[in-house]
């Protein structure tokens, strides 16, 4: 982990920092990253959007009662 973070930090990347990591510049990290991020991303928004669907129009209008 350290050394990864390392290489990330010195590309500019990163900031890393007794365990707390800042993204620096996102859309290189990205274009570092192999293809499996972008599967990642697409499964993800893929499942998400699956589970938006399946949710009625009227469940997140609703306020609990109090």
């Amino acid at each position: 982990m350290t050394e990864a973070c390392g290489t990330l930090q010195r590309s500019a990347l990163i900031r890393y920092r007794h365990g707390h990591i800042t993204v620096v510049d996102r859309a290189g990290l990205e274009a570092a990253a192999c293809e499996c991020y972008a599967t990642a991303v697409t499964a993800y928004t893929e499942l998400l959007g699956a589970l938006v669907d399946r949710t009625p129009s009227n469940a997140s209008s609703k306020a609990a009662p109090r």
